[in-house]
């Protein structure tokens, strides 16, 4: 599906990948849900401050540093569903609209963590989105196997 606005070309488009884990999936999940000591170890993410938290729903507000050296503020309403999921949304920013689905599986002694979106925006901001988390997901395997 294509929007026109403001002579901007707008896309909605699905991605699916998966990165494997060599360590157990509650300390993959673990990891990657604590949402307010991630930027330590993101290659992108400088900070994630929890505006809001409701049981398993959380509001954080992100602030990114894309290699262009643009500032990124964006906020996410969460969903967690522990150790099996969680479901995130922009409400803000460029990719206003996007849903993220990050599921975790066991299989033996690895964790297959797939991530799933639907995502809005222009044509080059989808592309540097994907590339984004396919280079986040791996700075965090290296960071989770070497703590393991």
């Amino acid at each position: 599906m294509t929007h026109e606005r403001s002579n901007r070309r707008i896309l909605w488009m699905s991605e699916d990948f998966s990165v494997v884990f060599k360590a157990p999936r509650e300390r993959v999940f673990n990891f990657m849900t604590d949402f307010e000591n991630l930027s330590f170890y993101s290659l992108f993410i400088k900070k994630i401050t929890i505006i809001s938290k409701r049981e398993n729903k959380l509001e954080l507000q992100i602030r990114i540093k894309i290699p262009q050296g643009i500032t990124i503020i964006a906020i996410h309403d969460v969903e967690v569903r522990p150790y099996s999921m969680y479901i995130e949304t922009a409400i803000t920013g460029p990719r206003k609209g996007t849903t993220i689905s990050t599921i975790f599986v066991q299989d033996g002694e690895n964790t297959i963590v797939s991530r799933h979106s639907d995502r809005a925006g222009s044509t080059e901001v989808i592309t540097q989105g994907q590339e984004f988390w396919k280079k986040e997901l791996e700075a965090y395997r290296r960071e989770i196997e070497r703590q393991f």
